[in-house]
């Protein structure tokens, strides 16, 4: 069974390559946590244990970073938007990326 969720896992990163030819993926937290928050994510892929803080104006698609005394971790919000409009979220381990711990192709 772990061949078959391995495969998968291999066939969507491959996807994520791909789409990044078209400019339909990114690795930019701002884009990425609009995106999850307007459905346009199909696909979001997140290390474990990745924390990202930060305030997202809602009113004025602004995601503003900080670096997390007064802010929450926005990690969990990000996966709740994603999956609530319908994305696919990958949990990732740090040796199956490189560099980035977050990162999403767009639906469209």
């Amino acid at each position: 069974m772990s061949d078959f969720f391995k495969e998968s896992k291999l066939n969507v990163l491959d996807n994520f390559h791909i789409a990044s030819g078209g400019g339909q993926s990114t690795f930019d937290i701002e884009k990425i946590v609009s995106g999850a928050y307007h459905g346009q994510i199909h696909d979001l892929f997140i290390v474990y244990g990745t924390k990202i803080f930060g305030h997202f104006d809602v009113n004025n698609n602004l995601f503003t970073v900080s670096d997390g005394d007064q802010d929450e971790d926005f990690a969990p919000a990000i996966v709740r938007q994603c999956l609530a409009k319908g994305g696919n979220v990958h949990i990732l381990t740090q040796h199956d990326v490189v560099g980035n711990s977050l990162a999403a192709v767009f639906r469209f």
